[in-house]
């Protein structure tokens, strides 16, 4: 028996099926921010690729091989640094990780309605899924729940 997707939907493409997997797994090194670290994870495969194939040319091709450096390692890793710093670090560094007892109490993330296993928490004490509150964020500075101005 296939599965069949709801009419009118199309199945996932390449991110979104990893994206999906991981979800599935509920792995809490993610802390449900898989949509930043897929698109991160397999940058860096790229990368380390590239230093594979081109670490056994190193002594025949040497300039060849610190372009290739330059542009298939250095510079991608300073993109992929410069991703992670805007789209985490710099959005929710200011927010603490909320606690199982605070999940338990408010157990539905009231952006995307879905079920929080790992939190976010802001200084109102809203809970989000850090995925969410980052989007929101983006847009506003204001809470989505209460609308005070959190960033």
């Amino acid at each position: 028996m296939t599965h069949q997707l709801p009419v009118g939907r199309s199945p996932p493409a390449g991110n979104e099926r990893v994206i999906s997997w991981l979800r599935n797994l509920s792995l809490e090194i993610f802390e449900e921010e898989e949509e930043l670290w897929v698109p991160l994870g397999l940058k860096a495969g790229t990368v380390l690729a590239s230093v594979a194939v081109a670490a056994p040319l190193a002594s025949t091709w040497p300039k060849l091989c610190a372009v290739a450096a330059y542009t298939n390692v250095l510079a991608p890793v300073i993109l992929l640094r410069a991703q992670y710093e805007t789209q985490h670090q710099t959005i929710l560094r200011k927010y603490r990780r909320a606690t199982k007892e605070e999940i338990s109490a408010h157990p539905t993330c009231p952006v995307c309605l879905e079920t929080l296993k790992v939190a976010t928490a802001t200084p109102c004490n809203h809970l989000y899924h850090a995925t969410c509150l980052r989007r929101c964020l983006e847009l506003s500075p204001l809470c989505p729940m209460c609308k005070q101005t959190i960033l």
